[in-house]
């Protein structure tokens, strides 16, 4: 199952751009049609579903909202059909801020069960170096988060944090959160401050999860 659906006909100039823009986030995007739709929704439900406006009251995506998905429509909100609504044109920094508003953490269920596991497998089966490594990843996850407090939303302060967490998120094999850390270094790279800022509004729980998840990790 993906994390994200994209539920429109072909065609739609808005649907490529959304599935980047969602994988930068770290969601795994697929666009189904209405035909493919029920055989895709048929197992659990994804996090997230987006889709047209006459898509949204249909049973099917009424029950994977009432298991848990987020549904978006793009357009018209649908009166209480959907949780929220995207204009045209779909723009990124929308979505990451829609993301923020509903507390999305881009690290999935798979990603902090395994942890402990992604780290041993990062040290070689050694448990010494496993634990250093943990204890190395938690303290540069504090910094980077004080950095962060104290940079008040600087981009070069973004970059740089950035630029680190995307190496600390790759050896704890969390790569949704690489993703995202990616997306916002490039963001604060190019000097796009309402995109960086958007970005970073998912970033900073995330980053905040993620030492949450290394500390319970080490005291295990």
């Amino acid at each position: 199952m993906r994390d994200a659906l994209i539920l429109a006909p072909s065609g739609r100039v808005w649907v490529e751009p959304l599935a980047r823009c969602l994988g930068d986030a770290g969601l795994r995007a697929q666009r189904v049609t209405a035909t493919e739709a029920e055989a895709v929704l048929a197992g659990a439900a994804p996090r997230l579903v987006v889709a047209t406006p006459e898509a949204v009251v249909a049973p099917l995506l009424q029950r994977a909202r009432s298991e848990g998905a987020l549904l978006v429509c793009i357009g018209a909100a649908r009166d209480d059909h959907c949780d929220e609504a995207l204009a045209e044109p779909v723009l990124d920094e929308h979505v990451f801020r829609l993301l923020a508003r509903h507390q999305y953490i881009a690290i999935s269920g798979a990603e902090r069960a395994g942890l402990a596991d992604a780290i041993l497998r990062q040290s070689f089966g050694d448990a010494t170096f496993a634990a250093e490594l943990m204890q190395a990843l938690v303290t540069a996850t504090e910094s980077d988060l004080d950095r962060l407090q104290a940079g008040a939303g600087s981009l070069e302060t973004l970059r740089s944090v950035a630029h680190r967490v995307k190496a600390s998120a790759h050896l704890a094999d969390c790569e949704g959160f690489r993703r995202l850390a990616q997306a916002l270094e490039t963001a604060a790279r190019g000097g796009n401050a309402g995109l960086a800022d958007a970005v970073a509004e998912v970033f900073v729980p995330t980053a905040r999860e993620f030492l949450a998840m290394l500390l319970d990790s080490s005291r295990s």
